[in-house]
């Protein structure tokens, strides 16, 4: 079996649980053709940079499958009769990532509110204050010796 990763944008209309559903029925087409989804990552709405379709809003979602060419082929067939899909991108990976998708790991850290950010963005702050004071004293020294 190949392994495939397929990104889709499904309607904002639809209801998130429905989105799901929506994704869950690409599930079922796979696994009737013999196939697995390892994995769908939901990305939550998000704003388009145009318009597709009259929608200005969409569900992302990043869906982890391996299957038979026939099943992807079969699942592309049934997007292209959906309402609910407005985009798709399917690339066929040899070497799939173990972990997920580095948008997933952004929007946790988005989420977190236990203040681990703002501790972060304290820590770059810190730090570039020392980088600065390095540079002014390494430009004291240029200058004091030209």
């Amino acid at each position: 079996m190949a392994h495939y990763k397929s990104f889709m944008i499904a309607r904002q209309d639809a209801a998130s649980t429905r989105s799901e559903t929506v994704f869950d029925t690409y599930r079922d087409v796979i696994e009737r053709n013999g196939g697995r989804l390892d994995m769908i990552e939901m990305w939550g709405v998000k704003s388009l940079a145009y318009r597709i379709k009259r929608n200005r809003k969409a569900h992302f979602a990043l869906l982890d499958i391996d299957a038979q060419p026939a099943a992807m082929a079969e699942m592309e067939r049934q997007i292209e009769t959906s309402e609910d899909v407005l985009r798709v991108v399917t690339l066929r990976v040899e070497d799939p990532a173990p972990e997920p998708a580095p948008m997933a790991g952004f929007l946790d850290d988005r989420r977190d509110n236990d203040g681990a950010l703002s501790a972060l963005q304290t820590e770059l702050n810190a730090y570039s204050h020392t980088i600065l004071d390095e540079l002014r004293q390494l430009n004291a020294y240029i200058e004091a010796r030209s």
